[in-house]
Parts: C-alpha cells; sequence; structure tokens
C-alpha cells in the first residue's frame, strides 16, 4: 500500500508492529493506551453508532474532538468518523472525516492499516498526514518496547 498523502482529501499508512494483533488493538481502543501514542484519550462504549470523544490533549481539558463510531470487528477493524474544532467548519455530516484502523495478523507481527477519508478542509492532508506517521510510530514503538520487557 501507498503511504502517505493520497489526494486532499486521503491520507494512508501501513505499519508492521512485532506484537500480537490482540495487543495491538487493546492499545487501539483502551483510553489509557491511546493516551501514550495518539496524545489524546479515546474515549467509547464501543458500540455501534455510539459516541467518541478525543479528550485530554495537550489543547487543555476542554478541547474535545468527536464522532460517531461506524465499525467495530474486535480484533480487526475500527472505524468512526471525527469532526475537530480546529478546522473552524460546523459540525455537519460533510464536514467530518472517517478514520479506519484495520489489523492484519502475519506471523508473529500485525500488519496495521490506517486510511484517513478527509473532509475539503484547507492543510487538512498535511496535517492528518504528520499527526498519524507520528502516532502509528509511536503506537509501534509502545508495543515493540513493551515486547521486550516480556
Amino acid at each position: 500500500m501507498t503511504t502517505g498523502i493520497q489526494s486532499p482529501r486521503l491520507v494512508q499508512r501501513t505499519v508492521t508492529i512485532a506484537a500480537l494483533p490482540e495487543d495491538v488493538w487493546r492499545a487501539i481502543v483502551d483510553s489509557d493506551l491511546s493516551a501514550q501514542w495518539l496524545g489524546m484519550r479515546m474515549v467509547c462504549d464501543w458500540q455501534l453508532g455510539s459516541p467518541i470523544l478525543l479528550t485530554g490533549t495537550p489543547l487543555g481539558p476542554d478541547y474535545v474532538e468527536q464522532g460517531t463510531l461506524l465499525s467495530f470487528e474486535p480484533g480487526r477493524l475500527l472505524r468512526y468518523d471525527h469532526w475537530s474544532p480546529l478546522w473552524r467548519v460546523l459540525d455537519v455530516p460533510g464536514n467530518r472525516a472517517v478514520v479506519s484502523l484495520e489489523l492484519e495478523a502475519d506471523g508473529g507481527a500485525t500488519l496495521l492499516s490506517f486510511r484517513h477519508e478527509l473532509p475539503i478542509v484547507q492543510a487538512i492532508a498535511e496535517h492528518s498526514d504528520m499527526f498519524w506517521r507520528v502516532g502509528l510510530a509511536q503506537l509501534k514503538e509502545l508495543l515493540e518496547r513493551a515486547a521486550l520487557r516480556d
């Protein structure tokens, strides 16, 4: 899969993580662990259609990004729509991005495929590419460092 900005409305990345899919999955959906690699807590009850909140950012306790859980297949697929107040557009369906994280076992490792379908908002693709490049690298480091301790 090609990595990085595919168009002004699509960012994709793939990373192989030397950890089992269940460990990668837990790091994605556990709010304490997501804060360690994503830089914010991902909070949801994981029921389809439920709100998903991204909180605890360096922007302060009142800053919240929000979305709706679209797909949830434990250990395999997380998909949600997402809106950020930083985009300076109304929170309406056409202004939401869609984030997909898909896991696939690869021997004793995990292939993580990331896809970010973006609304038309100036400079969002560049920000998304940088944010997720760093976040996925931190997720890989977090999990592989933990595997070394085992």
